[in-house]
């Protein structure tokens, strides 16, 4: 089992745990049937929830502890290890061919790699796999998903529901990310409704659908410039991703994050559009850098911002020149980007909630700073939006999603405002399962 980026095995009786590996994202251990190796996935820990595409690993480790190495790249999803019974041969849900297909891992005595992936599927598009304990049936999930855009007015005093909301978009697509232009011309969100994520815009009062980017490597989370002519936003390529900035109307993209760590996404533009804010992710943790573009043009190298809380978020606060945070005691504070002591917020409730959504869009009236809640299973917390309110840092809650048949997606950053209408991303997930005979598999 995983506690926090640790693997353990406890015993049935109590026994003290015994640690055997740690990493990044750790899911989904299996065990080989003859006790010797432990399988287990790294990354693409929300894919439970959406199914979506990011880059994961599978792993192996010797149960007894020791070394961990990887047995697939790190440049497409892996998931859902499940061992042959001769604790030989593995078998993976991957996307190396573009689509999701089942894959067979050939090991050695040792747990080495006997040659390349095997794919043993073809077109199945599978979630999740289960082997029978003889090897001679295999069950599979397929899920199939889709999120498009829907509206409702922002409420001034209490909650509304998803079960008055309107739709934006309607098409057979998934969309994880979204933002209005500042002058309520556009809306731009990412889709794959081509294929492969791409951003599209299309008119907020309704119209046809036009792409911005054209790649071969998924776009997601646009965030669209002050004076509406630039758009910021993250490639996934080898499974790096990248941030960038295009012109509304397409072109050629410019990278804007240096491309030093693996991970950095989710752009930002500063209010006064002088500054792109990211998050970058690496095994030291989640923080946040800030490029600045000059008079003609040019941006400067990225400089990081330090924060001594626990969460900083990419919520612009003070004009453009601080981020929103959460301190130790889960309260929001004010980090300026130059550097100093973080400014408390005076609000006296606890905000553990807005660690649901990294960037937050701040209403056209400037008031208000609106965060995605993630529901909990343990507890009383459910998924919706909240407000957080910049001048004195209350906080409360403005929507609920609370249709379980239409949930708000956990891979979704999807919430804009514009002219008191609050958009977001409603999901519709479903799937089935699948038993298939295997005849046989290859050596």
């Amino acid at each position: 089992y995983v506690v926090g980026d640790s693997l353990f095995i406890g015993g049935v009786n109590h026994e003290t745990p015994r640690f055997v590996t740690g990493g990044l994202q750790i899911h989904s251990p299996a065990w080989s049937p003859d006790g010797k190796w432990i399988a287990f996935v790294s990354g693409n820990l929300t894919y439970f929830a959406s199914y979506n595409i990011a880059p994961s690993q599978i792993w192996l480790v010797p149960a007894v502890g020791g070394t961990a190495r990887p047995l697939t790249s790190a440049d497409a999803v892996s998931m859902s290890p499940t061992w042959a019974s001769d604790s030989r041969r593995l078998l993976i849900v991957a996307g190396l061919g573009g689509v999701r297909d089942v894959y067979q891992l050939n090991l050695t005595s040792g747990g080495k790699l006997r040659g390349p992936p095997v794919r043993i599927s073809t077109g199945l598009n599978p979630s999740l796999i289960s082997l029978s304990a003889d090897g001679k049936q295999l069950a599979y999930s397929v899920a199939t998903y889709y999120s498009n855009v829907w509206k409702i007015q922002l409420p001034r005093t209490g909650v509304a529901s998803t079960r008055g909301a309107l739709p934006v978009t309607n098409d057979r697509q998934v969309i994880e990310g979204l933002e209005i232009s500042h002058d309520g011309r556009w809306l731009v969100f990412d889709s794959d409704r081509e294929g492969v994520a791409q951003l599209f815009r299309m008119p907020l009062a309704g119209g046809p659908v036009q792409q911005i980017t054209r790649d071969s490597n998924p776009a997601f989370k646009p965030s669209i410039s002050p004076d509406g002519r630039e758009v910021v936003y993250h490639t996934i390529a080898q499974g790096l991703r990248r941030v960038f900035a295009i012109g509304i109307d397409g072109g050629v993209p410019k990278q804007l994050s240096p491309g030093r760590v693996p991970d950095e996404r989710n752009g930002v533009w500063s209010p006064d559009g002088s500054s792109v804010a990211w998050q970058v992710i690496d095994r030291g943790g989640s923080s946040a850098q800030v490029a600045q573009r000059d008079a003609t043009g040019r941006w400067g190298p990225p400089k990081s911002v330090p924060f001594g809380g626990r969460i900083l978020t990419l919520a612009w606060a003070d004009q453009g020149t601080a981020l929103i945070g959460i301190d130790s005691s889960w309260r929001a504070v004010v980090q300026p980007v130059a550097g100093g002591a973080a400014r408390r917020l005076s609000a006296a409730v606890a905000l553990e909630s807005l660690t649901a959504t990294v960037s937050a869009p701040i209403t056209t009236d400037g008031t208000l700073a609106l965060f995605a809640i993630r529901g909990s299973n343990v507890g009383t917390r459910r998924a919706g939006v909240l407000a957080l309110r910049l001048t004195d840092g209350a906080s409360r809650e403005v929507l609920r999603f609370d249709e379980p048949a239409r949930p708000h997606s956990f891979a979704s950053n999807g919430i804009a405002e514009h002219g008191g209408w609050l958009y977001f991303t409603l999901s519709d997930p479903q799937s089935d399962i699948w038993v298939a005979t295997v005849k046989g598999l290859a050596k």
